[in-house]
């Protein structure tokens, strides 16, 4: 007889009631008692659920529980701290699931992006989508699929055929789960009567006016700003006594009140683009100097958002710029136009790896004094001046190195300037104009469809050249 027959057999007899001796070591410690026959006759075939719980009981567990007072903890305890609560505490915090988008196409159509029959506007992670022909899965040399808001066949599809396609979160850690936007938008400083401190709030997902949140620590304008969700940083920015200044202060978007010193500048500068992959934070060229003196600058200074600390040097843009727009997805940093020429040139950097910008295309009209905003895949920029004040709106796909589109226009036919942006990565809101005079005006877009602008609400007071940021208000 083969010694895994006679294990089989010793498993089939083992019970509950004949195990106390069985698996208890002898006096000494040294080893387990020996099994009789004895103590396994007539015992029976099966071990079910019950003798198995019989023999990890409550008293199996008291044995082994330590340092939690003479009480002891029986098993009813042990489940009320194994509870659903702490599992889910414990749940990775990365995307899962799919969320599903549907289409009907028509004779020979190729191209399926904005809403689909439910109202469920396309946005994706590239890589993280499976779609569907009538229900057959296609491979992905059939379709390209990397702009993260449409999805095109290679082949036209027949009227009629159900285009269904999935998408999923990306695993935890991965870039996409980065955060730079949320529900609460602000705006930080400017330039209105005078220059100001003033910090207003909004709640991006209901169109109204902004409520008063606190204040910067100086008066100041054409401040760089970018988010973690849950950190607002507002870095430098020029005083009203046209000096720049190299302040770094942070707000937290869920509580209402003055801003906090963050650090310092390598350089003092103002009229900086600000950009965040949620860990991030980058402020790309700028202006030196005081009145009558100022210089350009192409040196993009970085800090690390949830540790307070000057900024340090990242790279530089391909020419010194000042007021360009900018905006980002997780992986890369955007700086669009400015008043330097040539005013239409688009730049990006990796925010994770240091180094200086390159090339991603151009503007379809040059133009600075904008603003820029995003959501996860498309940055937008708005406004400006070139040798007029400009009503227009662009965007690009962050991820794909190309030329600007168009977006549609700000409200009416009023050019505008010197306004900043916030996103809760569905809505974009645009805030603080000047049109001949400086306005509390902010407009809103849905930044996946294309289309002109609506209003929103107005700011506190009037202004332009903020800094707007968004974050989380819980």
């Amino acid at each position: 007889m083969s010694i895994n027959r006679i294990l089989a057999d010793l498993g089939k007899a083992v019970d509950s009631s004949s195990t106390g001796d069985f698996l208890n070591k002898e006096a000494s410690g040294a080893e387990f008692n020996p099994v009789q026959w004895s103590d396994i006759n007539s015992a029976p075939t099966i071990l079910d659920s019950a003798l198995a719980s019989a023999i990890v009981d409550s008293a199996y567990v008291q044995a082994r529980q330590t340092g939690v007072g003479s009480g002891g903890l029986d098993s009813a305890t042990a489940i009320a701290l194994i509870d659903s609560d702490y599992v889910g505490a414990r749940a990775s915090t990365g995307g899962s699931g799919f969320t599903k988008y549907q289409y009907t196409a028509t004779a020979n159509q190729t191209t399926f992006q904005d809403s689909d029959a439910n109202g469920n506007v396309l946005s994706y992670d590239a890589d993280y989508i499976l779609v569907h022909y009538n229900g057959v899965l296609l491979p992905s040399a059939d379709y390209t699929a990397t702009d993260g808001s449409s999805v095109v066949l290679g082949t036209g599809a027949d009227s009629g055929s159900i285009i269904g396609i999935a998408k999923w979160g990306a695993a935890a850690g991965s870039s996409s789960a980065a955060v730079w936007y949320g529900d609460r938008g602000v705006w930080m400083g400017g330039d209105g009567a005078s220059y100001t401190n003033i910090i207003d709030y909004i709640d991006i997902t209901t169109p109204g006016n902004a409520t008063d949140f606190g204040d910067l620590s100086e008066n100041k304008r054409k401040v760089a700003s970018f988010s973690n969700g849950t950190k607002g940083v507002s870095a430098g920015g020029q005083l009203t006594s046209y000096e720049n200044t190299n302040v770094i202060e942070y707000i937290t978007f869920s509580t209402t009140g003055n801003a906090t010193d963050f650090g310092d500048l390598n350089t003092a500068v103002h009229a900086a683009s600000g950009s965040s992959d949620g860990t991030t934070g980058l402020m790309s060229g700028g202006k030196l100097g005081s009145s009558g003196s100022y210089g350009k600058l192409n040196v993009i200074q970085s800090v690390t958002i949830d540790t307070a600390a000057n900024a340090s040097d990242f790279g530089d843009l391909t020419f010194a710029q000042a007021s360009p727009a900018g905006c980002n997805d997780a992986t890369y940093s955007i700086t669009m136009g400015g008043e330097a020429d040539p005013k239409n040139a688009i730049e990006y950097v990796t925010i994770a790896t240091a180094g200086n910008s390159a090339d991603f295309g151009d503007l379809i009209t040059g133009r600075g004094y904008s603003q820029g905003l995003s959501d996860t895949t498309r940055g937008l920029i708005a406004g400006g001046y070139e040798t007029a004040y400009l009503n227009s709106i662009e965007y690009i796909t962050i991820a794909s190195s190309s030329n600007a589109s168009d977006f549609g226009d700000l409200v009416g036919t009023a050019s505008s300037f010197g306004c900043n942006g916030c996103s809760n990565a569905t809505t974009g809101v645009f805030g603080g104009f000047y049109r001949t005079v400086t306005t509390n005006i902010m407009e809103s877009i849905v930044i996946q469809t294309t289309g002109n602008a609506s209003d929103f609400g107005d700011l506190t007071v009037a202004r332009s050249f903020t800094a707007g940021a968004a974050g989380s208000p819980s």
